[in-house]
Parts: C-alpha cells; structure tokens; sequence
C-alpha cells in the first residue's frame, strides 16, 4: 500500500469513527449545552489514547506474527465493522436507535443541568464516545494502517468537532448528521476495508 493512499485511508478512517462524536456536539448545540475548554480537551484525549492503544496492539500482533493472513483478517473486520454500523445507521433511520444511551442522549451527560458540560462530566461521556472507536482501532491497526495518522485525525477532529458541532446545530445539517452519520461511517469504513485488501 502507498504512503499517499496510507495516508488518506487513515485520515478517512479516524474521521468516519468519529462522527458520532460530531454528532453528539451537534445534539449540545441544538440543545444550547456548552463545554468548556478543559472538558473538550479530556475528552480529545481520552478517544485518542483509546484509539492509540487499539490500533497499537492490532499492529503488534502484525508485526509479531508477520503474516499477511493477519492484515487481511483486519481488513475484513473492518468490513464487517463498516456493515454493522450500516445496519445501525438503517435502524436509526426507521427509528430503531441501537446506540448507546448517552450517545443518542448526550444532553444526559449534563448531569447537574447548567447547560455546561464541564471536567468532572467529560469523563462518562469520554468513555462512552471512546469505547465505539476500540474495535475499529484494533482492526485498522491490523489492516496496516498508519498509527500517527490515525491519532492525530483523531485527536483533531474529536476537539474541533465540539467547536463546529454548536453551529451545525443550528443549522439544517443539524437533522442530517444526526439521521444519516452511522450509515455514511459506515460506508466509508466498508470501502477503507476494501481498499486495504485492494491495495
């Protein structure tokens, strides 16, 4: 596999993997809930060290057995990750939600109801937005794709995501994402599990 097409299937793979995270700050925006600086930041940098240690540990067992089997193997997971998430996607569509509840709830992450989301409720919601993304970490890693490109996509977009999120949500976006951002994550997913057994 190139480094130009590494590149892009891991930037695309951290930013599909993390729409739901879009989608949650899209939710806060439309619900006027704020977070504050050192929340955003933890919760950047807990879905990144989670996503960091899933795709290492999925590369570790490529580089110790050493068997294109292997990568092969993280490239169909993916796949099936990608049709799983379009089987979601579907479901929240015909309003069938499988989501987490503080996922498709997010303003519950507001546990005293100020309107903020500040340090101490990061970390609940931290973990339900990483815990989505550690089996698809652990797959891409598998696949061969780019650790660092992976987490730092992952870490940007997680943190700018809370910033864009409010304002899309007072947007017509707003019911897209929403409605539609588990099918296209999982499309996407599907087709960077193609282009890695392809390539």
């Amino acid at each position: 596999m190139g480094d130009i097409m590494l590149f892009i299937l891991s930037a695309l793979c951290a930013i599909s993997s993390n729409l739901d995270t879009l989608t949650v700050f899209v939710s806060f925006g439309m619900k006027k809930v704020k977070i504050s600086f050192p929340a955003a930041l933890v919760i950047s940098l807990i879905s990144t060290f989670g996503t960091f240690i899933s795709m290492f540990f999925g590369d570790l067992i490529i580089n110790r057995i050493n068997s294109a089997a292997f990568t092969w193997a993280g490239a169909i997971i993916l796949m099936g990750i990608g049709v799983w998430f379009i089987i979601s996607g579907i479901r929240e569509i015909i309003g069938h939600n499988a989501a987490l509840s503080m996922i498709s709830n997010p303003e519950a992450a507001d546990l005293d109801h100020s309107g903020s989301i500040e340090l101490k409720e990061s970390i609940p919601l931290s973990f339900a937005l990483t815990v989505n993304n550690l089996g698809l970490g652990a797959a891409a890693g598998g696949a061969g794709l780019n650790i660092w490109v992976t987490t730092l996509f992952t870490f940007l977009f997680t943190f700018f995501s809370m910033k864009i999120g409010a304002g899309f949500g007072r947007s017509f976006l707003a019911y897209w994402l929403g409605k539609y951002a588990s099918l296209v994550s999982g499309c996407i997913i599907l087709l960077i599990g193609l282009a890695a057994v392809i390539f």
